[in-house]
């Protein structure tokens, strides 16, 4: 009769255990997807604001049509791997976005009257803003997934993971950016 009450309180207590170790791997999953959700959301706002600076560009002439396809293009990509949750391919896709937006600042900015001058300024400004959210909410996705995989790796939340088809997350790659040479070595010449 002992044996019976020592093997159940033992079962409750795996069972007990087994349960506080999903529910850790519930809580990172849930982690995740707020992080996945405030990156859509820095997302949305610069394609807001990204929308606008084509739509100037179209109306007062300085880019070509081609370059704004072009960029509507990497948009419309980056977007269909949000939209999937695709990593890899938005990882592609926002590089994609990064170089086809190189010449548009510089074409933006041809403009010659004041008010539109004006509000391609403020609109880069909005943009690099975006841009800096965007790459906070990167590091805070990363830093939920890499728990998520932390915790996955770890042997008696591996043998849970699997049972509950919890599989490793691929991080997202931060975008080069390039960078200009600003000539630190004649600074520092004698």
């Amino acid at each position: 009769m002992i044996d019976i009450i020592v093997f159940a309180a033992m079962a409750l207590l795996l069972v007990g255990y087994a349960a506080m170790l999903y529910g850790g791997l519930r809580r990172a999953q849930r982690r995740l997807t707020r992080a996945w959700s405030n990156l859509n959301f820095a997302w949305d706002r610069r394609d807001g604001d990204l929308v606008k600076l084509l739509e100037l560009c179209r109306q007062e002439g300085p880019c070509d049509g081609e370059l704004i396809e072009r960029v509507l293009r990497a948009r419309q990509a980056l977007q269909d791997a949000r939209q999937q949750r695709d990593v890899s391919a938005v990882n592609d896709a926002e590089e994609a976005l990064r170089r086809t937006l190189g010449p548009v600042y510089p074409a933006a900015s041809r403009q010659r009257h004041g008010h539109a001058e004006a509000v391609v300024r403020a609109l880069r400004l909005r943009i690099q803003a975006h841009e800096q959210a965007i790459a906070a909410a990167r590091t805070r996705y990363n830093n939920a997934a890499n728990a998520l995989n932390s915790r996955i790796e770890m042997l008696p939340e591996t043998l849970i993971a699997g049972l509950c088809g919890v599989t490793p997350v691929t991080l997202l790659q931060c975008a080069t950016v390039a960078q200009a040479d600003i000539g630190l070595g004649l600074a520092f010449s004698k």
